[in-house]
């Protein structure tokens, strides 16, 4: 991740306050209808649908004037002033549109929130805008490509300030999007919510209503736009057959989890899938599967696909798994942390939670070669501390929910919802067993 910053929630759904910053990895784990998918939800919305806020329109703010003369002053650089007013920008146009923006990504035309805004932006590397004068042969008059590298966007055309006013925002509303949700603008992460075994069994049926729905139709659905966005890619995914980067991670959760493989049964407008076992020929359909091979095929199948995505958000990482397979599937996550692709989960596991804690004090054990020896680890399962963010969703004393960050140490993170069932478990325990 080259940006990180805070995303700011109040007055959403039981949310009364919340604070996420983001990390390569995130774990955001709380009690049972504590508004932990809400909050998923509303970030994945924020990196596929922040565009929705800006307006058609060349835009008369007070906001946007700020960004366009410090563009127009510093065309080299994104300095910390223009950065800061490339935030307030975004923040003002959320302040106006943020209850259309969770209408828009809960499928709910009531939907409210009270304040939705992000800070403390920070950037690994320097943000550089390089202005490239064409050859008259190589652009037509009506295009304005870019060329995005690593740490700087090249722009190929006149300079900022020699352009129209029209063009002027096309460029500042682009590099705004490019410089706040990084990756190509129009790329979104790909969400995997709870219960994907059922998914598995019954998206043919649903994909007909929801299509219509995502291309702007009047078909009311009562999936959120993430899910539909899960369904449609399961039912158009093709697979990536010539470069996939993700061919290890795959080949691990195959070989480890699964068992087997996921076959594409036919190539039509619409995808079937079926599971073949290791050491078999036979292709079985989803009906006769286990809940193991449901939830974990959507995962595989869209890390095979021909699609883009800059994270992945995953519900309950843990589901239908044993504590084996949760601690296999937790390090399938980090060596996609490590590939740098963002993952972010909710859990109501301590398995997973420990697991993570573990490759966390490995990343800085003194005897880390002979650990990772003995344990069977690779480099690609270490992970270091300052990689993970977690919080935890609290019930306060009015019935809603805030989100508090958990502590990082050297030991990883300890988490007072697990810890607190466990001692009170034990307790119980303890006393029934003097009582015999």
């Amino acid at each position: 991740m080259q940006q990180c910053w805070t995303l700011n929630v109040r007055g959403f759904g039981k949310l009364e306050e919340a604070q996420l910053r983001l990390a390569p990895l995130m774990l955001l784990v709380g009690e049972n209808n504590t508004g932990k998918s809400y909050l998923m939800t509303l970030l994945w919305g924020m990196f596929a649908h922040g565009h929705s806020v800006f307006p058609k329109q060349t835009p008369t703010s007070k906001e946007y004037k700020a960004c366009l003369q410090l563009f127009c002053e510093q065309p080299g650089v994104i300095s910390k002033d223009l950065e800061e007013a490339l935030i307030a920008w975004l923040n003002a146009l959320l302040a106006r549109q943020k209850n259309n923006l969770v209408r828009e990504i809960l499928s709910f035309d009531s939907a409210e929130i009270a304040h939705l805004s992000i800070s403390e932006y920070v950037r690994k590397t320097p943000f550089e805008l390089r202005w490239k004068t064409p050859e008259e042969k190589e652009i037509q008059a009506d295009v304005m490509p870019f060329r995005i590298l690593p740490s700087a966007l090249e722009i190929t055309g006149q300079p900022l300030v020699q352009r129209s006013s029209v063009e002027q925002y096309f460029i500042v509303r682009f590099i705004c999007l490019h410089f706040i949700f990084g990756g190509l603008v129009g790329t979104r992460p790909v969400y995997f919510p709870a219960a994907r075994s059922g998914f598995m069994l019954t998206y043919p049926s649903l994909v007909s209503s929801v299509m219509q729905a995502w291309g702007g139709g009047k078909v009311k659905t009562r999936f959120s736009l993430p899910v539909i966005d899960f369904l449609q890619n399961l039912a158009t995914a093709r697979p990536d057959k010539d470069s996939n980067r993700f061919k290890s991670v795959i080949t691990f959760l195959e070989e480890h989890l699964l068992k087997g493989r996921i076959v594409q049964a036919n190539v039509s407008n619409l995808n079937s899938y079926q599971y073949i076992a290791q050491n078999t020929k036979q292709a079985l359909p989803y009906h006769v599967v286990s809940s193991l091979v449901g939830e974990l095929s959507p995962i595989l199948i869209l890390l095979r696909a021909r699609i883009t995505f800059n994270a992945l958000i995953i519900e309950e990482p843990e589901a239908h798994l044993h504590p084996k397979l949760q601690r296999l599937f937790m390090q399938a996550i980090v060596r996609l942390v490590n590939l740098g692709v963002p993952v972010w989960c909710t859990t109501h596991s301590e398995t997973v939670f420990q697991q993570i804690n573990n490759l966390i004090k490995l990343s800085e054990h003194p005897n880390q070669a002979a650990l990772m020896n003995e344990f069977g680890y690779d480099p690609e399962d270490i992970l270091p501390l300052h990689e993970v963010n977690a919080f935890e969703c609290v019930t306060n004393d009015k019935g809603k929910t805030v989100v508090q960050s958990l502590q990082r140490s050297s030991e990883g993170f300890a988490v007072p919802t697990f810890n607190n069932e466990l001692i009170a478990l034990a307790t119980e325990t303890m006393a029934l067993m003097q009582n015999d």
